[in-house]
């Protein structure tokens, strides 16, 4: 089986024309699906969040859609020449490749931005941005104290993806005194390195 592409679309614009494609996706109209399968209300690809158009219009329209190994990307941007009033704005992820990134297309013309899992959450994610948020105004002490009690079996913990993306910005906030108290947790090999690398130091 094909790995799987994770991806949200978003559809802004004028409510006219906004309206129109809505229920075409609604409808799963053939013309449309044709040209644009990744549209289709699916199982296993296609549209995953069949609510986002079975319910009341949303401006944008939100749409889940998983594909085979990469983002539909030429796809969205030659929707978006049909539809050239609308916006189309599409997020990617598919770890296995790390691939991570976003598109932002209008009337066929736009670009893609590919980035890192660290860059990709943050602006993504607002679990991810108000974590770290939480890391920057958190004194050491009191993230050694929320260490301390990290169930490393929960999906927010600090050693689970995608939280494990801040592992380096908290290790950076430590002060050298309380890195001792660190070493027995399972980080990832980069912010492993870097704890090593700020013990050892000298100040």
């Amino acid at each position: 089986m094909a790995n799987v592409c994770d991806n949200d679309l978003f559809i802004s614009g004028p409510e006219k024309e906004l309206r129109y494609i809505y229920l075409s996706i609604k409808n799963q109209d053939d013309d449309l699906i044709n040209e644009f399968p990744f549209l289709k209300k699916g199982i296993y690809y296609g549209i995953m969040n069949h609510d986002a158009v079975d319910g009341e219009l949303h401006n944008p329209i939100h749409l889940n859609i998983a594909s085979k190994w990469n983002p539909p990307l030429e796809g969205v941007e030659e929707l978006s020449r049909q539809y050239p009033t609308l916006e189309f704005k599409m997020t990617f992820i598919e770890e296995g490749v790390n691939l991570y990134g976003w598109a932002l297309f209008k009337d066929g013309t736009g670009q893609v931005v590919d980035q890192t899992a660290y860059e990709f959450h943050v602006e993504n994610n607002e679990d991810i941005a108000e974590t770290l948020q939480w890391i920057r105004d958190t004194s050491p002490d009191e993230i050694v104290e929320e260490l301390a009690n990290d169930d490393l079996e929960e999906e927010n913990s600090f050693f689970s993806y995608p939280f494990s993306v801040l592992q380096k910005d908290l290790i950076e906030k430590m002060p050298r005194d309380l890195l001792p108290l660190l070493l027995t947790y399972p980080w990832e090999t980069e912010a492993m390195a870097l704890l090593k690398e700020k013990l050892t130091k000298e100040e």
